[in-house]
């Protein structure tokens, strides 16, 4: 017996084990082994399909968010315009309300210039008036001393009324 040429018997033997293990696997093994085997394809399968979804959501949350950023840009862009607008508008109606403020403040004052300067006027004509009938009076009291000048003064003021 040689190590290198097998005996039929042993050969035989050998089959024999080989088809019982065969047999055996085929029976009870091989359908686990196939079954974890397709189960664990399954799973991949899944796993990239959900992958790939997750990736699609992903890009279409990135283009949504990057819509929104626009949007936002664009609604900043409007705020900032209108408030511009307004703050000029708030800022020329204070000019015509500080303007129209000072044009009626400016009126009060000429009519107070106006009424002061008449109150000067007419009180300088009555102290002027007070002074005339004082100085009339005490010419003529001086002048009516003499009745003879008394008498000429009042034919000169008869006189002075027929001819007004």
């Amino acid at each position: 017996m040689s190590l290198f040429t097998p005996d039929f018997g042993l050969l035989f033997w050998m089959a024999l084990a080989f088809g019982i293990v065969l047999a055996v696997l085929a029976k009870w093994g091989f359908p686990v082994i196939v079954k974890a085997v397709n189960d664990r394809k399954t799973y991949i399968d899944k796993s990239l399909q959900n992958a790939h979804e997750a990736n699609e959501r992903l890009v279409n949350i990135k283009a949504e968010t990057d819509m929104l950023v626009a949007q936002a840009q664009v609604e900043k862009q409007t705020i900032l315009k209108d408030a511009v607008q307004q703050k000029q508008r708030i800022l020329a109606e204070a000019q015509e309300q500080v303007n129209e403020l000072t044009r009626k403040q400016m009126e009060q004052a000429k009519a107070d210039i106006e009424e002061q300067r008449q109150q000067s006027l007419h009180q300088i004509r009555k102290e002027t008036a007070d002074l005339a009938i004082e100085m009339a009076k005490k010419v003529m009291q001086s002048e009516l001393r003499d009745e003879t000048a008394q008498r000429q003064s009042i034919e000169n003021q008869l006189e002075g009324l027929k001819e007004g």
